[in-house]
């Protein structure tokens, strides 16, 4: 999958390709967004090209088109973004915008240019868009006795339908994606909980990780049907909360973080040896 979209953008920025138009399928919390906010990032740093993402359910109504591009009241949220060349627009849930929001794709993807109320032309033929959808998510989500492939192809099927042939056939390329294991969610997990403790060491916290602490986590947040975020979810609370514990009961911010013998809870404790939070972390 991340080969897949390699090899686009090395086409693109090499100027092999004038532009991409990707259509990423599969279940929430799959890392479709984080994907898309991934390669920008390396792309592009802190250079000031702007990350836009647009919740296309926001745009059911039969007056979507109009609340996109202007008309009425105010200049629609296409020129309210202020467009520049190099930014990467994200597309979230096409398939729950309205008709007449989803026919404006047609300009949108190919050629890439496009009209506003007010007269102005908006031209995105150089820009990176990325659209997500959970068609036909449940598939790949309920366990059946048959190949990926086939999953992959019936959704795919499904998409073209949803979407019509017409918008389906003006992406570059179309992924679906899997849900995701335990192995990879754990390997998700010990990458949050780094991003979570990390920056907190300016701060004076010295945290070492024990071994309990991580299969604690695991286990309330794997979900295979909601994907990473109930792991987000499970180190916010639990982590942050054995942390506000310790800081609350004797302003205490070093410690090993581990599980109680009854499993019940995380707290941070004096002394031990865990694991470090750092980029050694996995």
């Amino acid at each position: 999958m991340i080969r897949r979209v390699g090899d686009t953008l090395i086409r693109c920025e090499l100027n092999l390709q004038t532009h991409a138009r990707l259509l990423f399928l599969g279940p929430t919390g799959v890392g479709k967004t984080e994907l898309a906010i991934a390669f920008h990032t390396y792309l592009y740093g802190d250079e000031p090209r702007r990350f836009h993402r647009i919740d296309c359910s926001e745009f059911a109504s039969s007056d979507s088109a109009l609340a996109f591009l202007g008309g009425g009241e105010g200049p629609g949220r296409l020129a309210s973004l202020k467009p520049a060349r190099g930014d990467t627009f994200l597309f979230d849930e096409i398939e729950k915008g309205g008709r007449e929001f989803q026919d404006l794709f047609l300009q949108l993807l190919e050629p890439g240019r496009i009209t506003l109320m007010s007269g102005q032309n908006i031209d995105l033929s150089a820009n990176y868009i990325v659209c997500t959808s959970n068609i036909g998510s449940q598939e790949i989500l309920d366990p059946v006795h048959v190949s990926f492939s086939s999953i992959e192809r019936h959704i795919l099927r499904r998409a073209e339908s949803v979407l019509r042939p017409e918008i389906f056939n003006r992406f570059d390329d179309i992924m679906v994606f899997r849900p995701l294991e335990y192995d990879t969610q754990l390997e998700i997990l010990k990458q949050k909980l780094t991003a979570y403790l990390t920056p907190l060491r300016y701060e004076g916290w010295e945290i070492g990780i024990d071994e309990s602490a991580i299969s604690f986590l695991v286990r309330h947040g794997f979900d295979r049907r909601m994907g990473a975020r109930p792991l987000l979810r499970a180190i916010r609370k639990f982590v942050g909360n054995a942390m506000a514990s310790r800081a609350l009961i004797d302003s205490g911010r070093k410690g090993l973080l581990r599980a109680t013998d009854d499993g019940q809870e995380l707290v941070l404790v004096e002394g031990g040896r865990g694991i470090t939070p750092t980029g050694n972390f996995l």
